[in-house]
């Protein structure tokens, strides 16, 4: 070699820091992270990316900057990779290429609930219950015969949960029958306001009850100021109003309001409303004598 060639190969090797180098792959001492792609160039600078993260670890080789860690698959410096690549420096460095995530929840959409009143719900059962039986719509009550007048009838009050029967009160005046007096062939043929005698008698027809009644409202008597007895039947104001008197606790369909002979016009008449679908007792306040 002459001797311009061993002057230009010293002052190459004098620009170059003394040391060697290679360009290409890492080689063993590179970090030890895990990776998609590997550094290129004495930077370090990783161009990869990973699904997960990981932690490099310091291997032979020395880095000629300091240690730089890497994140989101880049690597800063020419010390270490981050873990999504490597490089071919020395150091750690440690990072994630990506991230992941999960959400969860749960929920329900439905809701259920119940409740007992004296309207709708579970019907009257066909046959009369046993006193103290289960029922499971509190307040309502249910009616089983044919008498025009309730009383004359057997009821049943669901009341906490239990049936409480009452039986008809047969000795009573309302169904044992009043005075006797002379009934017309038929309900319609009932003279309605006629006076009558003696009060208190009543005939039974299939549409309901018609009676000698002394009502408040009445004829007045000129000679001692009493009142005279009339005819009276149960004959509600009301068009809508059901003939014969429905049973307490049947289905009703109008929101309506029936008299059928309270205030004394019929011995143990009663006023009823259809209210939530069923017949129930409407009691009145009556005026007094």
């Amino acid at each position: 070699m002459t001797r311009t060639a061993w002057t230009f190969a010293f002052l190459s090797l004098v620009a170059c820091g003394g040391a060697a180098f290679t360009t290409g792959d890492a080689g063993p001492g590179a970090d030890g992270g895990s990776g998609s792609g590997a550094a290129s160039g004495a930077d370090g600078g990783g161009t990869g990316s990973t699904s997960g993260s990981g932690t490099g670890s310091a291997g032979g080789g020395a880095s000629s900057g300091g240690v730089g860690s890497g994140s989101s698959g880049s690597s800063s410096g020419a010390g270490s990779g981050s873990s999504s690549g490597s490089s071919s420096g020395g150091g750690s460095g440690s990072g994630s290429g990506a991230t992941s995530g999960a959400s969860s929840g749960s929920g329900s959409g439905a809701t259920s609930g119940s409740g007992s009143g004296s309207g709708g719900g579970e019907p009257c059962p066909p046959d009369i219950p046993a006193d103290g039986s289960g029922c499971s719509v509190d307040g309502r009550t249910c009616e089983w015969g044919s008498s025009p007048v309730v009383v004359c009838d057997t009821r049943a009050t669901c009341t906490g949960g239990a049936w409480q029967v009452l039986l008809p009160a047969s000795q009573s005046e309302a169904c044992a029958g009043g005075p006797a007096i002379t009934c017309a062939a038929s309900f319609g043929g009932v003279p309605r306001g006629s006076a009558c005698d003696p009060a208190g008698g009543y005939c039974d027809y299939p549409r309901g009850r018609c009676q000698c009644s002394v009502r408040l409202g009445g004829p007045v008597r000129i000679g001692d100021g009493s009142l005279d007895a009339t005819w009276y039947c149960q004959e509600p104001a009301d068009s809508r109003c059901p003939m014969p008197r429905p049973r307490l606790g049947s289905a009703c369909s109008d929101a309506v309001e029936c008299d059928y002979g309270t205030c004394g016009a019929i011995t143990g008449g009663n006023a009823e409303a259809c209210k939530g679908g069923v017949w129930v007792d409407d009691p009145v306040a009556c005026p007094a004598l």
